[in-house]
Formats: structure tokens, sequence, C-alpha cells
């Protein structure tokens, strides 16, 4: 990773960064969606991995089975994977087509965002998603670096609890839990989505913050609750 690639603050898409190996979408793809590679990979290539090797795959290839079919049954070294830049959790669909992965005898960790629910292995480790990518204002890592060192203090912050706007669309149980928490006296509700500053300037004021999962229990909004 290049001196000019890094990043104090976690975020979305750095994971490929510190990988031999990448199976990821391609740039066009990243910047018809309004954000950026931080890598310049090959096309993955499984039979170019050596022993030990850090391996990236964009969890949407595991999820689609892609990977799976693609690569793993050539995967002849010892080698590690680490999954992310997706708001896909690992299994949440039902499937367990990640253990054919996970059993694999030439794996030795798979270091993930969202992974798998109620699956406690040792090569699983857990890693967070963190910001946006640095290429959106939400990942701006001079701003995020702003907003830290101003945030107000915690004495300071309303003694009470901030329900943010959420996209509903995204977790079929998000609209029934909204509807709910948002009935209750003790907390606040902000029910329009607003620009990225005003947005991190309104959690700055509350010293709680709720944090309704997504299509995966780790989202941007965890972290975005901690900065401040």
């Amino acid at each position: 990773m290049g001196r000019d690639k890094m990043v104090k603050y976690i975020c979305y898409n750095w994971m490929p960064t510190i990988a031999q190996h990448a199976m990821d979408a391609s740039a066009d793809f990243y910047n018809q969606a309004g954000a950026g590679t931080l890598h310049n990979h090959p096309p993955f290539d499984p039979y170019k991995v050596k022993d030990n090797d850090l391996i990236f795959v964009k969890t949407d290839y595991i999820v689609s089975g892609a990977f799976e079919k693609y690569a793993l049954d050539k995967m002849y070294r010892r080698f590690n994977l680490i999954t992310g830049v997706s708001s896909f959790n690992i299994g949440r669909d039902g499937t367990d087509s990640y253990k054919r992965i996970l059993s694999h005898p030439n794996l030795k960790k798979w270091f993930c965002t969202n992974p798998p629910l109620n699956e406690e292995h040792s090569k699983i480790v857990p890693l967070p998603i963190g910001f946006e990518e640095p290429e959106r204002f939400g990942g701006n890592q001079s701003m995020l670096d702003k907003v830290f060192k101003q945030r107000t203090k915690r004495e300071q912050k309303k003694d009470k609890i901030l329900l943010p706007y959420h996209d509903l669309s995204t977790n079929q149980d998000r609209r029934q839990l909204y509807d709910l928490l948002s009935k209750l006296d003790f907390v606040e509700v902000q029910n329009e989505k607003l620009p990225v500053d005003k947005y991190l300037n309104l959690l700055d004021e509350y010293k709680f913050v709720i944090c309704l999962e997504g299509r995966g229990p780790d989202i941007h909004r965890n972290y975005e609750s901690m900065l401040v």
C-alpha cells in the first residue's frame, strides 16, 4: 500500500491494498458508483498464489458462489482470505455454501466484514467495515479527522437517544424496529436524510445513537457514531 493511499480512519475499500491478490469488481464499476479503488491488482489468477499469500475477494463473489466455482478447487497452496467492500452478510440468505470455503484444508485464516452469524470458527477473524470510501465525502479522511478533533465533550452532549434517518429498504426488519422505536418518548427521531456534514453534527449532539442493522449487522453508522 503506497504512502499516498494510507488511511487514518479505516474505510470501506482498504482491504485489497494489503493483499497479494484480488478478486474484485472493475475500477469502472466503482467509478460509476461514485467511489473508486485503492489498488491496481491484475485479474485474479489462483495459479499464481504462493504459500501464505493473502487473497482479497469482494464479498459479493462469496455470496454468489463465484469464488467457490472459479478458484476454490485451484487453491493448492496455503492461503489466507480477506473479504469485504460489500454490505452483504455471509450466510444471511440461508445458504451455508461458505462452509466449503471454511473447511478447505489450505485455508489458514479468513478475515471478513459481516462474517457468518452464529459461526464460531478458529479460522474466522471479524473485521470492521469502517467508514465510506475516501472518494465519497462520508469517507473523506481530512473531514473525518476534523470532525473527530472538534467533537463535543461527552458531558456537554444531550443525555438522550437519537434515532437517525435509516434507509428502510436494506433490511426487512428495519422498518418494524424503526416504527417501534420512533414511538418511544425518550427517543428523538430524525426522519429525513441530511447532508453528511449536518448528519455528523447531529450525531455529535447526543450521547446515544441507535444504529439498526442493514444488509449485515455492521454498518457505517457504527463508526460515524463512535467518531463523535
